[in-house]
């Protein structure tokens, strides 16, 4: 047994190698928390990998819709399986196409998957207009090229937004 003088940097024979511990301890931590990270980012990119397939499935898709559901559908199969996805759904109705699509992850067991829709603007379910009001009543015809002043505009379902009034570029 080896005796160190008193105050010695080495301290006690028991607490050897305790450096090592917490040094292994530390890297384990590490190690797992990189992996967990990697996992993470991996099926964050594989969720943005089938929602392009799936966006682009939809428009390539819906540009053919006035053919029918068989020539639409069988496009946007096409462009899914040329992007790396498998065609899971595809409903036609009216103009509107809407699809499904799955990749499979990289790093992880499984697929994900990721839904779109494609179509007119005018074709999707949009809310009712709302109710004149007197400010609108009353305000000027609209610039051609430019929708009724007080009139709301949605694209796809979203919260409808206030159209800016068209102006001449003249300051009252």
């Amino acid at each position: 047994m080896r005796v160190h003088p008193a105050g010695s940097p080495w301290g006690s024979d028991r607490e050897r190698g305790s450096g090592t511990i917490w040094v292994l301890t530390l890297c384990t931590l590490v190690w797992f928390s990189t992996i967990a990270v990697i996992l993470v980012v991996s099926v964050r990119t594989d969720r943005h990998r089938a929602a392009t397939a799936a966006d682009l499935a939809a428009l390539a898709g819906a540009r053919e819709a006035a053919e029918g559901r068989r020539h639409a559908c069988g496009l946007a199969r096409h462009t899914a399986s040329a992007n790396g996805a498998r065609l899971t759904h595809c409903t036609l109705s009216g103009l509107t196409l809407d699809v499904g699509v799955d990749v499979p992850a990289r790093l992880w067991p499984g697929r994900v998957s990721a839904r779109a829709r494609a179509g007119p603007l005018g074709a999707a379910s949009a809310p009712e207009p709302p109710l004149p009001d007197q400010a609108a009543a009353h305000s000027p015809p609209a610039a051609p090229g430019h929708p009724p002043p007080g009139r709301w505009a949605t694209a796809d379902g979203a919260a409808p937004k206030r159209l800016p009034e068209p102006h001449d570029g003249l300051e009252a």
